[in-house]
């Protein structure tokens, strides 16, 4: 095991390898090291610990091993020319704002099953992302991923927090199809601003949309034109579900929508949906 905070600091290291002798790496063991460049984990290490790599500004590419179970909170947070990460397979939890303001372009998460808050927020820089097995996204996850166009979401999935997505200005093909837990919900404000050009909701495990889940206060980019709920199975609603989603045509509201008797949809539910001309409620 290396101790918390062993080598914090150390301005003039430029490469590290961890053996697979070691299997946990401690608290800010790297954090600050602003010269290290190049770090080898070796299939051994099952922990990365809290802060680890933080504000090592000038890492650019590291692989993260088969054997690593968990990335701490924090800990390649504000490696801000970090572009290359590959995770292994073994990784089932990202801690909160693991890799917050880094400047990766794309991951893939094989075997993560949660994310915490702020994991990827304001990567700029993040152009794709492909979930496994992943079943909650944390607060603000991905807030601020601004090159980020799609996302595809798993069977498994069902919690998708507060802001998870919010401010991802260049999202348009959101995809729901795969997500059948039952009791899925979308938190307050998951896709503010996000441009949502195509929006699938499918046959969902999806039962609640937050307040202002899918708003919108930039109308210059937003593209949803129809909004197709009908197979999905969510009953409630928050307010400003679609607030200023002025490119908005046509919604179909689910056809579980009142089955088992009256509901109201907040009055805010369509504020400022300027085009809309047809809501279609099931017979």
């Amino acid at each position: 095991t290396m101790g918390s905070c062993v080598l914090e600091g150390c301005v003039g290291l430029s490469s590290v390898t961890i053996p697979n002798s070691v299997t946990s790496m401690g608290e800010s063991v790297f954090k600050n090291c602003t010269g290290l460049k190049s770090v080898t984990v070796d299939n051994g290490v099952t922990i990365i610990g809290d802060g680890a790599f933080e504000k090592c500004s000038g890492l650019t590419s590291i692989t993260i091993p088969d054997s690593v179970k968990s990335i701490g909170n924090y800990a390649f947070r504000k490696c801000t020319d970090l572009t290359s990460v590959t995770i292994g397979n073994g990784v089932t939890s990202l801690g909160e704002s693991a890799f917050e303001n880094s400047f990766i372009k794309e991951v893939t998460l094989v075997g993560t099953e949660s994310i915490e808050h702020f994991a990827f927020k304001n990567c700029t820089q993040l152009r794709k992302v492909i979930l496994g097995p992943v079943s909650d996204i944390g607060v603000e996850a991905f807030h601020g991923c601004t090159a980020l166009t799609e996302i595809d979401f798993p069977y498994q999935i069902s919690k998708v927090r507060y802001g998870a997505f919010a401010e991802c200005t260049k999202l348009s093909t959101v995809d729901f199809s795969k997500a059948q837990t039952s009791g899925l919900t979308i938190g307050d404000g998951t896709f503010y601003n996000c441009a949502l050009g195509n929006l699938n909701l499918g046959e969902t495990g999806i039962e609640s949309l937050g307040n202002g889940a899918f708003a919108t206060t930039m109308p210059s980019t937003d593209k949803l034109t129809e909004a197709n709920l009908e197979n999905s199975k969510v009953t409630t609603f928050g307010t400003h579900v679609f607030s200023g989603r002025s490119a908005l045509i046509k919604v179909i509201m689910p056809a579980v929508y009142g089955v088992n008797g009256d509901v109201t949809l907040p009055n805010t539910t369509f504020q400022g949906c300027s085009n809309l001309g047809r809501v279609e409620f099931p017979k």
